[in-house]
């Protein structure tokens, strides 16, 4: 007897505690409806300045009607994002809103690994070879640059090879200091500038290890006796050749 009464007891405490949970939330949620958007804070966290929060907040202005006054259950944080992220030199997006009546959004951007200049076009491809544009004028990131033919890079298969070949010139500490640039022309062959003004013809991206060990050879072995600038020209397409030019 005793253990039904408890049972009893049990059951209606269990009851009235959700029965006010209930009515709390829904409470908590009137009173939400009713809080309007009375500001908009927008962060752009990674180091690269492909888009700025001063950018971030005119694309909003842009593609949205005010958001200030605004019920901030009306909002729609999931287009927020989407627009953000249709941005090719963002990676990802966050919106949401707090019951202080701020609109928060935080805006990703791709990490970029090359960057291509030429044809009056500049952009840069992140590490999956994914080609970008940047939003913010005047601004480049601090990455290998390759000019001349930048159709190229829409060549998934071609923009592989590069990646390989600059991360393993980069890996080499006796070839990633001395390295200004690349150039790519029509056929996807690769010049490469050195600091001093040298300019090797390092042939297709694809043979990476192979250029990536002959250019350590000419600077250990050529370089460290002539100079940096002692020959203009040299010539590493060619199979167990380093071929050296004075003139240019």
């Amino acid at each position: 007897m005793k253990k039904a009464i408890g049972y009893i007891l049990f059951g209606v405490f269990v009851a009235g505690f959700c029965t006010g949970t209930f009515f709390l939330v829904r409470q908590e949620k009137a009173v939400r409806h009713e809080i309007s958007c009375n500001g908009i804070s927008v962060e752009v966290p990674d180091t690269a300045r492909f888009i700025t929060e001063e950018i971030a907040c005119t694309l909003m202005e842009q593609r949205f009607d005010p958001f200030i006054g605004r019920r901030i259950d009306d909002i729609d944080l999931g287009l927020i994002e989407r627009t953000f992220e249709s941005q090719e030199c963002v990676r990802d997006a966050e919106a949401w809103v707090t019951d202080d009546g701020i609109l928060h959004v935080t805006v990703f951007q791709r990490v970029p690994v090359l960057r291509f200049t030429g044809n009056s076009r500049e952009f840069y491809v992140d590490g999956d070879g994914n080609p970008f544009f940047c939003l913010n004028p005047g601004w480049s990131a601090d990455v290998p640059s390759i000019s001349g033919d930048v159709e190229k890079a829409l060549d998934k298969g071609w923009i592989s090879d590069m990646l390989n070949l600059v991360a393993a010139l980069e890996k080499s500490p006796v070839c990633s200091r001395r390295i200004e640039g690349f150039e790519s022309d029509a056929d996807g062959f690769i010049s490469i500038f050195l600091h001093g003004g040298t300019v090797v013809q390092a042939g297709r991206p694809g043979n990476h290890a192979d250029i990536a060990g002959k250019m350590e050879c000419y600077f250990r072995n050529i370089e460290s006796i002539y100079g940096n600038s002692y020959y203009k020209k040299v010539n590493i397409k060619y199979k167990d050749q380093i071929v050296c030019r004075k003139d240019s």
